[in-house]
């Protein structure tokens, strides 16, 4: 018998930290011209080191001297027609030790191997301002499913043809095409459908309940007033786009949300910079004649706001910065067979988002009063206020608050499902619970610092990470995220923390991010209705309002949220790839008429965040 050892290590990239690789699954081969021989297999202990004893001569139909390979196995998690679970492996990495090896103990060393590393956030690269999962060879960890390509691929060949034809009409020609010339070679979306009745009051009102960026509102001065602000106060503004300060204030009658005003806050002296000064807020009301011209510049910070902070902040960047720790970390836990599937394609999606969206090229710089600074602002902001502890989604506010009923409802139906798991699968939990301490650890280091906000103005408190949550300290900053666990025996609050942190991502993986991209082209498909900016002051009457979206910016609007509303592939009840457990869709199964009387369709619940 014959030995080979070594170290398995994550590739060292600052600060010369070395993060071994524990429990990792390792295969040993002799690589043969026609068939390979696997010779024996083993695992990393808790520090890296692995020791694999072989015998030379197993199956060695060429009876020769072996050429040994050591492979670096992950998996990802399916189920099978009985519904069992399928652990499918991959090989991460192969490493050689070279041809003809003879030696009674071979040493690889120090391997290291490019395993779910963390961006350098302080780079040059600006788009990496939240944790991020490094590209290595223009690559992330996960591709996407080679189902979904091929449908956005399809999805986007559809319109591909006539967005080139108006992009290249408004650069070569003096032609320029009209709003809605560039929306009637889409698909009507909801606004144009009921064009009278989205410019209403009440279909505002309903917009920041239930709409693309469901707002958790803010408590007014007045009994049964409420408002919702988008300011730019502290944030550095491009020198193209009008845009001003919005608040819009409602009030609670009969049960029923009712918009009362709003009020426009412009800077002064048209200051961009971050230190900019404003005016004195005015108030509009729905007898001024720029009502209707006001309520769509609110559209427009709604819309903006919603892309920036809502959807790409709270969903898109909120999971990668929990899937990077759990990949490096859980690789034997019970709990990785449970989340995985939700993460499918989310990291590939988000490196995608760096190009079409927050590059300088991208849609929210070049449609958009927002510059790179001003982006890595609102984003870093938002994460110092996002935590899975204790999270659960908001109360209903009024009748007709479907978005914050179906919430509850859907939290009820995981906490039911994620119990029943962890319950299912606790021994193994609990034996492999130092890989979920591991996890907490790096998850909270990486944290960005914990921003506070005004609790009391909120009301519902039930979403704010409220200061007497558990906020380490990491260099010397309160950190955004609490730790899961600080144990390697977990005792039964460590448990219930682990049901609530398994929920709160399956939660924003699956409803809150289906909700927010799916009615990205029903709010924003309308050129008129909500773009990400405007270049004029439409509260002055005298301007047109057709001419504040420029060609080159209104022909991007509808291609882009067209495509990543109608990229459909993996849902929950579809489930395409045969990965979601099939407990979960009994769960919604047995809740469908209660989500129906809330007017939801389960079908349209997505499994992940990979569009």
């Amino acid at each position: 018998m014959r030995k080979v050892k070594g170290r398995l290590v994550s590739t060292v990239r600052k600060d010369n930290e070395i993060k071994p690789i524990a429990n990792a699954s390792l295969q040993l081969w002799d690589l043969d011209l026609i068939e390979n021989d696997f010779l024996t297999a083993g695992t990393t202990d808790e520090a890296g080191y692995f020791e694999l004893e072989y015998d030379p001569n197993k199956g060695n139909k060429w009876n020769d001297i072996p050429d040994l390979v050591l492979r670096f196995l992950d998996r990802e998690y399916s189920y099978d027609k009985m519904g069992q679970p399928v652990s499918n492996w991959f090989v991460v990495k192969n490493f050689h030790a070279g041809n003809n090896i003879t030696a009674k103990v071979f040493d690889f060393g120090t391997l290291q191997v490019a395993f779910w590393e963390y961006e350098d956030t302080e780079g040059l690269n600006n788009v990496c301002f939240t944790p991020r999962v490094a590209i290595v060879d223009k690559k992330t960890p996960q591709a996407q499913r080679p189902g979904r390509t091929s449908e956005q691929i399809q999805v986007g060949l559809t319109h591909f043809i006539a967005h080139n034809k108006h992009t290249l009409v408004t650069k070569f020609s003096n032609h320029h095409p009209s709003n809605v010339e560039i929306e009637d070679d889409y698909e009507l979306n909801r606004t144009r459908k009921i064009k009278e009745k989205s410019r209403s009051d009440d279909f505002l009102s309903d917009m920041v309940l239930n709409g693309f960026n469901p707002c958790n509102l803010k408590k007014g001065t007045k009994e049964n007033t409420y408002f919702v602000d988008f300011k730019w106060d502290g944030l550095e503004l491009d020198t193209r786009h009008f845009a001003p300060n919005t608040t819009a204030n409602f009030k609670l009658i009969n049960n029923k949300l009712k918009l009362e005003s709003i009020a426009l806050q412009k800077r002064l002296g048209g200051d961009n910079s971050a230190h900019a000064q404003y005016r004195k807020p005015k108030l509009y009301t729905p007898q001024d004649p720029e009502w209707g011209r006001i309520k769509r510049i609110f559209r427009c910070n709604y819309f903006l706001f919603g892309e920036v902070e809502t959807h790409l902040s709270e969903t898109h960047l909120n999971i990668e910065q929990y899937i990077i720790p759990i990949r490096r970390n859980l690789l034997n836990n019970p709990i990785a067979r449970l989340l995985l599937p939700h993460f499918y394609g989310t990291t590939d999606v988000n490196m995608a988002a760096n190009e079409i969206l927050l590059s300088a090229d991208g849609l929210v710089q070049k449609c958009s009063a927002l510059t790179p600074k001003s982006v890595k602002k609102i984003s870093r902001t938002a994460f110092g206020t996002l935590n899975w502890y204790g999270w659960k989604p908001r109360k209903p506010l009024c009748k007709g608050h479907s978005f914050a009923e179906i919430g509850q409802l859907y939290w009820k139906t995981l906490n039911r499902y994620v119990r029943k798991y962890v319950n299912a699968n606790l021994s193994q939990i609990k034996q492999y619970w130092k890989e979920i301490r591991t996890m907490s650890e790096e998850l909270v280091f990486h944290s960005l610092p914990y921003v506070p906000l005004s609790e009391q103005l909120y009301y519902d408190k039930n979403e704010i990470n409220t200061s007497n949550k558990i906020h380490p300290y990491v260099n010397g900053k309160e950190s955004a995220i609490s730790p899961v666990t600080v144990t390697d025996s977990p005792e039964k609050k460590d448990i219930n923390n682990i049901i609530q942190f398994c929920c709160y991502l399956i939660f924003h993986a699956t409803f809150k991010h289906s909700w927010i991209n799916d009615l990205q082209y029903e709010m924003g498909g309308e050129i008129e209705f909500a773009t990400l900016g405007i270049t004029d002051d439409i509260s002055n009457m005298r301007v047109d309002e057709s001419l504040v979206v420029p060609p080159e910016e209104a022909i991007e609007h509808p291609f882009i949220t067209y495509i990543l509303n109608y990229t459909e592939y993996g849902y929950i009840m579809r489930n395409e790839d045969d990965d979601v457990n099939p407990e979960l869709v009994k769960y919604l199964v047995k809740n469908r008429t209660e989500f129906q009387k809330l007017g939801y369709d389960i079908r349209a619940m997505r499994s992940c965040i990979n569009i």
